[in-house]
C-alpha cells in the first residue's frame, strides 16, 4: 500500500508524528504532503514544513515528505497513492472527514483510512501549539524535540 498522508503542518505536532508512524507501519511507502490551506495565516513556508517533517521522520525509512498544491486526490494519483491517511481526534473531525473521504472517492477512487488520535495526543492542534508559542508558552510537550528550537527561533525573528 501506498498512502498519503495530507495536512497544513504549521507545525508538526506530536500527534502527526504519532499518526506517520502508525501509518508508515501500514504501508510500503508513505507520502507526507504539505498542502497550502486558504483558511489559514503561515508563518513557516511549505519548504520549512517540508524540512521540519522530514527532521521529524529521519528515522522512519518508508517516509517522503512533499509539497503539494491543488486536488488532495491530484497529489494521490500523481504519487501512485491508493490510500489516504486521515487522523482524526474527535467526532467533530470524523464528520469532516468522512465528507471530505467520500467526495475524494468518488472524484478517483481513493480510499482513505482514518486513525484515531491516541490518548495523551488528541487534543494537540498545530493552531493551538502556535498560539501557545506566540504567546511565551512551552510547547515542549506538544511538538517533537527535534524541531520545538526551529519553531521558537522563527516565531522570534518573525514576529
Amino acid at each position: 500500500m501506498i498512502g498519503l498522508f495530507p495536512g497544513s503542518f504549521h507545525p508538526p505536532t506530536n500527534g502527526h508524528l504519532d499518526i506517520i508512524r502508525r501509518a508508515a507501519a501500514l504501508c510500503d511507502t508513505l507520502y507526507v504532503a504539505v498542502l497550502y490551506n486558504r483558511e489559514k495565516r503561515y508563518l513557516f513556508s511549505p519548504e520549512q514544513r517540508k524540512e521540519m517533517l522530514e527532521k521529524c521522520a529521519r528515522d522512519i525509512p518508508n517516509v517522503r515528505a512533499v509539497i503539494g498544491t491543488g486536488l488532495t486526490v491530484t497529489l494521490a494519483q500523481e504519487l501512485g497513492a491508493d490510500t489516504l491517511i486521515r487522523g482524526v481526534r474527535d467526532t467533530d473531525d470524523f464528520n469532516y472527514e468522512m465528507k471530505l473521504a467520500d467526495i475524494n472517492h468518488s472524484l478517483s477512487g481513493v480510499e482513505t483510512l482514518f486513525l484515531p488520535a491516541r490518548a495523551g495526543v488528541g487534543s494537540v492542534a498545530s493552531s493551538i501549539v502556535m498560539d501557545i508559542a506566540l504567546h511565551g508558552g512551552d510547547i515542549s510537550a506538544f511538538v517533537p524535540s527535534c524541531i520545538k528550537d526551529d519553531i521558537l527561533t522563527a516565531i522570534k525573528e518573525g514576529v
